[in-house]
């Protein structure tokens, strides 16, 4: 992954452990949007929307 990648997925990661869901939402998806095919961004994004539910 390249860095800013990196950046945003952990920063996606650290902020839905803090209860902090519009953010998460936000940074994990700018991860995507940076790299639509990496496998981690979108399992973190199929994590994600699963525990919305």
């Amino acid at each position: 992954m390249p860095n800013q990648v990196v950046v945003y997925y952990n920063y996606g990661i650290l902020l839905q452990k803090l209860n902090k869901i519009a953010e998460s939402e936000t940074a994990i998806l700018k991860a995507y949007t940076l790299t639509p095919n990496n496998q981690r961004v979108i399992n973190a994004l199929i994590i994600f929307y699963q525990q919305q539910k």
